[in-house]
C-alpha cells in the first residue's frame, strides 16, 4: 500500500517467508577439536519462518527532509533434533526496528550549501543462549563431582535494546572543476553502551557484556574532481 500527498509519502506492507534446509551446528566446539569428521555429525537441518509488517513515512522537500521506518517481525527456527523438536526464535530475531533520518538545509546559494542531519535507531536486543541454573553433580558410580549447567532453551535470553543517536552538520562548496565537502559529527550522542557481545567470566562466575564506541566526535574533509 503506497500513498503520496505532495511532498509526503506513506507506505505499509507485510511479508511472510518460509525457509527450508537451514543449517544448525548443535556442537560448535567440535570445530576446535582434534577430530576431522566429528563436526559433520553436529550439522542439523531444519526449517524456519519469517513474517512481519513494515511502515514507511517520508517527506522530501527543498529545505527539510525526513524518513521514518518501522518494522515489526518474528523469525523462528525448527529442527527436529534440536531443542527437543520445539521451535525457537532465531538469534537475530528482533521484533522492533525503528529508524529515523532527518536533513535540514540552513543556507543555499549557487554551488554552496550548509545543512545538518540526524540519525536515530532503536532495535530490540538480539538473543543469546545462556544458562538458567548451575548445580553440582556426581558421576554415576564414582565420587567425582562435576559442574552442571541447565539451559532452559536455545536463545532464551534477550539482550538490552540497541539505541543510538548521531548528529552532524556539513558544508559543500562547488567550484568549476573541484568540489569541497566538510563534515562535522557526533556519534552516539547519548553515550549509550549498546551491547555488541557477551561472554562468561569463569573467575567471577558472571556473564559480562562488551560494548563498542561510546560518544565520539568526527570530522572529515573531502575533495572531489
Amino acid at each position: 500500500l503506497l500513498t503520496c500527498l505532495g511532498q509526503h509519502s506513506l507506505s505499509l506492507g507485510a511479508y511472510y517467508k518460509t525457509m527450508q534446509d537451514l543449517v544448525y551446528f548443535s556442537e560448535p566446539t567440535l570445530f576446535f577439536g582434534s577430530g576431522t569428521t566429528q563436526w559433520v555429525e553436529s550439522i542439523k537441518t531444519g526449517s524456519g519462518t519469517s513474517k512481519g509488517i513494515e511502515f514507511l513515512y517520508q517527506k522530501v522537500g527543498q529545505t527539510f527532509n525526513y524518513h521514518l521506518a518501522y518494522t515489526y517481525s518474528r523469525t523462528d527456527r525448527h529442527f527436529e533434533e534440536v531443542n527437543k523438536g520445539v521451535p525457537f526464535y532465531s538469534k537475530y530475531h528482533r521484533p522492533h526496528v525503528l529508524n529515523l533520518t532527518m536533513d535540514y538545509l540552513f543556507w543555499e546559494e549557487e554551488h554552496q550549501k550548509v545543512g545538518a542531519n540526524l540519525f536515530f535507531t532503536y532495535q530490540s536486543g538480539h538473543l543469546e543462549s545462556v544458562k538458567s541454573a548451575h548445580y553440582d553433580g556426581i558421576l554415576p558410580g564414582t565420587d567425582h563431582r562435576v559442574d552442571l549447567d541447565y539451559y532452559e532453551g536455545i536463545n532464551n535470553f534477550r539482550l538490552k535494546d540497541f539505541m543510538r543517536l548521531d548528529v552532524g552538520c556539513y558544508a559543500v562548496f562547488e567550484k568549476p572543476r573541484v568540489t569541497h565537502k566538510l563534515n562535522l559529527g557526533i556519534y552516539n550522542v547519548m553515550n549509550r553502551h549498546n551491547i555488541f557481545s557477551i561472554f562468561y567470566d569463569t573467575e567471577d562466575d558472571l556473564w559480562k557484556s562488551v560494548s563498542l564506541f561510546p560518544i565520539m566526535p568526527s570530522i572529515s574533509y573531502q575533495v572531489s574532481f
